[in-house]
């Protein structure tokens, strides 16, 4: 399982890649890692946080 962990104002929120891929409105699909590293950044970016606090977990394990 693929999921954001993002650390904003002390606080953990975590957000899925099948969340996103039907917020989309996309077929689930295997993400390539360049795909996750610009989502982290666009991620980091539009909540205005550092990069470090958004993590991609893979089986819950921090990947990126």
């Amino acid at each position: 399982m693929i999921e954001f962990q993002v650390l904003q104002n002390g606080e953990k929120f975590y957000i899925s890649w099948s969340s996103l891929c039907k917020w989309a409105k996309v077929k689930w699909y295997m993400p390539s890692p360049q795909e996750l590293i610009f989502l982290k950044q666009k991620m980091a970016e539009t909540r205005a946080i550092p990069l470090d606090d958004v993590q991609v977990l893979v089986d819950g394990s921090p990947t990126l």
